[in-house]
């Protein structure tokens, strides 16, 4: 049994080839082309009966130690950076989501010094109602969803929003976004089965299955993502938060699938609806650095929120792990060093592992 929840399609029957079969036509026709463009078809089908690289027997945990770099100051965090909660980098930035105000703030990465902050709380232009989900952009800036705009706003690498992009024909609650590399973009709503493909209009133009389809049956928590792109915009990470592992899509190749060493299949397929709520997660925070994909790893062990597993981003395959000095809440990665937010405290370290 073990070795089948490590699989990321138990559904191994005819009716999975007939479900996407039937998506086939409804993607070709909305524009994208064929549905290999999206997602080819025979790796759709495949999914079904072909099992994700497995996990080693456990983690390996490299012995560091931690140098700290720089840490924001209680001051700065009381006026400028007051509820960090979204994290990213990109081309020599990192950007952090400012709840409070709302607002993006930019810091150096060597230093923790202000570069810039733009937004307030508001429907106008540089404004923001509902932040969501944050991208890092081709012009060295972010792209902020806002939900409640229902609207991208694009902040370039100076920190001004040189434009927005309507999501309003993006589905329901278009909660999450990351970038295919070929200027389309994924949209996912809360514990949806499928996620929406929009051309660089903000115009749907086709539609995901999840890559794990006996999940469109079973209870909706086990369907919940998260999303995150590489710092280049050519690569999108679909994690899963409270199952079995994450997928890595690009805009032409085959997804790349990978289990979490950590087995966490919270509801088996067909699961009661009135289990009770989850209070444990595998990860909300995933992130990339160059070729190796980061997961902060919840679980339920006295390690949890302090573990980064590492993964190949190009074949899925677990390489190692790190645990961290403290417990996490928000990660983002460039090079050799993390820039986190701690679960006790609001402020932003940048730490570096020292073998």
């Amino acid at each position: 049994m073990r070795d089948v929840l490590r699989r990321h399609c138990l559904a191994f029957h005819p009716h999975v080839a007939r479900r996407f079969a039937a998506v086939a036509p409804l993607v070709s026709a909305s524009k994208v082309g064929t549905l290999k463009s999206v997602w080819p078809l025979s790796v759709l089908i495949v999914t079904a009966c072909q099992a994700a690289p497995l996990s080693p027997a456990g983690r390996q945990i490299v012995a560091v130690s931690w140098d700290t770099l720089w840490q924001t100051s209680p001051d700065f965090m009381e006026t400028t950076l007051t509820e960090p909660s979204l994290m990213t980098f990109n081309q020599g930035k990192v950007l952090i989501v400012d709840g409070a105000t709302p607002a993006v703030v930019a810091l150096d990465p060597s230093s923790g010094r202000l570069l810039w902050k733009i937004g307030r709380a508001g429907a106008g232009p540089a404004e923001f109602a509902g932040v969501s989900s944050v991208v890092p952009n081709r012009a060295g800036g972010i792209d902020v969803v806002d939900i409640v705009n229902r609207r991208l706003s694009h902040i370039n690498a100076e920190g001004a929003v040189t434009g927005t992009t309507s999501i309003a024909r993006a589905g329901a609650q278009p909660e999450l976004l990351c970038s295919l590399g070929d200027g389309r973009r994924i949209v996912a709503g809360p514990f949806s089965s499928e996620m929406a493909v929009l051309d660089s209009g903000g115009n749907a133009v086709g539609s995901l299955p999840l890559p794990w389809p006996d999940l469109a049956s079973a209870r909706a928590e086990s369907r919940q993502v998260i999303l995150q792109s590489d710092h280049s915009g050519g690569r999108c990470v679909v994690a899963l938060t409270t199952g079995r592992g994450f997928a890595i899509l690009s805009g032409q190749a085959d997804p790349v699938l990978g289990t979490y060493i950590e087995p966490f299949d919270v509801f088996g397929v067909g699961a009661r609806k009135d289990e009770p709520e989850v209070t444990t997660t595998a990860t909300f925070e995933v992130d990339f650095v160059g070729d190796t994909l980061l997961v902060l790893f919840g679980g339920a062990t006295t390690d949890q929120n302090r573990l980064v597993d590492r993964y190949s981003a190009s074949t899925g395959t677990y390489i190692d792990s790190y645990r961290l000095p403290f417990k996490a809440y928000r990660l983002a990665a460039h090079g050799g060093t993390l820039f986190v937010r701690g679960t006790s405290g609001l402020s932003i370290v940048a730490i570096r592992p020292r073998r």
